[in-house]
């Protein structure tokens, strides 16, 4: 498996970006759709990123905000 995770800059701009494999839905776009080339994730749009983690078939976002179910 094999995932990127990008957030945009300037930080204002604040989108989260990722790509690569996305078995098991590890890229966050509520699919399990490969991705090559970058895709902003959509759940986190307009959401204050506070702190991205990325391991080898997860990954994780602090927000600010609570996202919306």
């Amino acid at each position: 498996m094999l995932f990127s995770l990008f957030v945009s800059t300037p930080p204002d701009d604040g989108r989260v970006m990722v790509c690569g494999c996305g078995i098991g839905g590890i890229l966050g776009l509520n699919d399990e759709e490969d991705r090559l080339v970058f895709t902003e994730i959509p759940a986190l749009r307009d959401k204050r990123v506070k702190c991205l983690a990325a391991g080898p078939s997860h990954s994780l976002a602090l927000t600010r905000e609570p996202l919306s179910p």
